[in-house]
């Protein structure tokens, strides 16, 4: 049977569509956690989560959670299992598309289910534990960053560069995230403590630089301003802008992600999101050694 029977379940609304769970669904998802080696010694303190309803998990009408996954990730593929980070209320959804139990549980790939649950507890994070994540992210991101601002902005003398003021940079787009500064501010940072110093450091033109800046202020005022509608223009700033997109892969490559980790996202966010960086990595295999000790204290914290 692939349409679920939700009549005996207990819904869950949230804005725009409604989760069906029961007892006998948690028990799966704890049967996840349990089958995967990366989650199975955090079993008791994801039930823990479960038990508080900060993980929920269950089905829901497909259409109407589709629509919410398409304006969050419109460039996805489909999974038989999905997941979202919803920020208001404060909750990882976990949404099965067809009928989970424990007879049929290996058919849908309980690791890509983890992998995907991974990849939003990274934004989890970022919202409950401040000072937790700006710890986690830091050195990934800058990695990152460095690789970013090198590509786009053909940055030569990277060590004094680095040195002097990337540190500050990744410091506040991490502040930024973490207490919701503003897009202005950050555009700020990034002009003052940044741009200012690739004319004298670049392999370009100070003409160049100044486009190269100029579009990207745009490409993040677009993405914070638009919403839902930014896809609409992504695919055209992708081709006046090739750089803006590129650097970002720049900076994964850096990292050692495998491009299918990162190849169907919108590859603007991560200026401006380092929960988005560590969300691909955790999904993509890497830094995992982060990912019990944040599963535990998530439990006693919350």
């Amino acid at each position: 049977m692939d349409k679920p029977d939700t009549k005996n379940m207990t819904p869950t609304k949230f804005k725009g569509f409604t989760i069906y769970t029961s007892p006998e669904l948690q028990k799966v998802l704890i049967d996840v956690f349990s089958s995967n080696t990366i989650m199975q010694k955090n079993v008791e303190a994801l039930k823990t989560l479960i038990e508080k309803n900060y993980i929920v998990f269950g089905y829901s009408k497909k259409s109407l959670f589709s629509k919410i996954m398409n304006k969050v990730y419109p460039l996805r593929k489909t999974f038989d299992s999905e997941c979202l980070f919803l920020p208001k209320a404060n909750k990882i959804v976990i949404v099965a598309n067809k009928v989970m139990d424990e007879s049929n549980l290996k058919i849908y790939k309980p690791d890509l289910l983890v992998d995907i649950f991974l990849h939003e507890f990274s934004h989890f994070i970022a919202k409950n534990f401040r000072k937790e994540f700006s710890g986690v992210v830091y050195q990934s991101y800058f990695k990152f960053m460095a690789a970013v601002i090198a590509y786009l902005f053909g940055v030569k003398n990277f060590s004094y560069f680095k040195s002097r003021h990337l540190n500050l940079l990744v410091k506040l787009i991490i502040k930024r995230e973490v207490k919701k500064l503003t897009i202005k501010k950050v555009m700020k940072l990034y002009s003052n403590n940044v741009t200012k110093h690739f004319i004298s450091n670049s392999v370009y033109s100070k003409e160049e630089i100044e486009k190269r800046w100029k579009e990207l202020q745009n490409a993040l005022a677009l993405y914070v301003t638009q919403g839902d509608s930014f896809v609409f223009v992504y695919s055209n700033i992708k081709q006046k802008s090739p750089y803006i997109h590129e650097a970002i892969v720049s900076g994964y490559k850096v990292l050692g992600l495998a491009p299918q980790y990162y190849a169907n996202n919108i590859l603007v966010q991560e200026y401006l999101f380092p929960s988005e960086v560590l969300a691909n990595l955790w999904q993509g295999g890497k830094e995992l050694s982060l990912v019990s000790p944040l599963i535990q204290f998530t439990s006693r914290k919350l």
